[in-house]
């Protein structure tokens, strides 16, 4: 992944030659855009729409109308928190994985039996087993920035950037499994081929 350009939502990195270079989706006015956005028939759209509205707002032009909003759609970045469902650490540079809706059923199912004690009863695969399933190139949505285990909360924390357009179909995926406030994806350290559950969180 190239290296973010932060910006706030009022604006965003253009080239000379008008293409945008990846950008950081940052500050108070987030949330209300990821709500309204991921609503939306055309997403790219009002992404544009609320960015020049934050544009007014500051007394700033609008973004100069060779961006197209399909263009400032797919270079966006969020930051996330990255929180691990098990044991584990994430470290500097681990790579964020998305799941498909199968592998996050098994996942959810081995985390509830782990939590209720049953993880003896062979009924399904273990977090233990799942771990060791071979990610895929193409499920590559992000990278950890910073990463480690945090004392005072007892677990593996991070803080990671993947895709806005990745972070609104994680939001999608949660609402088909019925858990809209839990967005599951899987995260490997750079030296270690096991993989972990872990759930992100919009930071602004």
């Amino acid at each position: 992944m190239a290296d973010a350009h932060a910006a706030e939502p009022a604006s965003a990195v253009v080239e000379p030659e008008g293409r945008l270079k990846p950008w950081l989706l940052r500050g108070p006015d987030v949330p209300t855009i990821v709500a309204d956005v991921s609503s939306m028939l055309n997403p790219a759209a009002g992404l544009l729409l609320h960015l020049n509205q934050a544009r007014a707002k500051r007394k700033l032009d609008p973004l100069p109308t060779e961006v197209r909003a399909e263009d400032l759609m797919r270079t966006a970045l969020v930051q996330v928190s990255v929180w691990l469902c098990g044991r584990g650490s994430p470290e500097d540079l681990a790579v964020i994985y998305r799941v498909d809706d199968d592998e996050a059923r098994r996942w959810t199912a081995a985390e509830s039996r782990r939590k209720r004690g049953l993880t003896l009863l062979g009924d399904g695969p273990d977090e233990t087993q799942l771990s060791q399933n071979a990610p895929s190139p193409e499920g590559i949505i992000g990278y950890v920035t910073t990463g480690s285990f945090s004392l005072s909360l007892g677990e593996g924390h991070a803080i990671g950037v993947i895709p806005f357009v990745q972070y609104l179909e994680l939001k999608k995926q949660a609402q088909r499994l019925r858990d809209a406030s839990r967005l599951l994806v899987k995260v490997r350290n750079r030296d270690e081929s096991v993989c972990r559950a872990a759930v992100v969180e919009l930071l602004y």
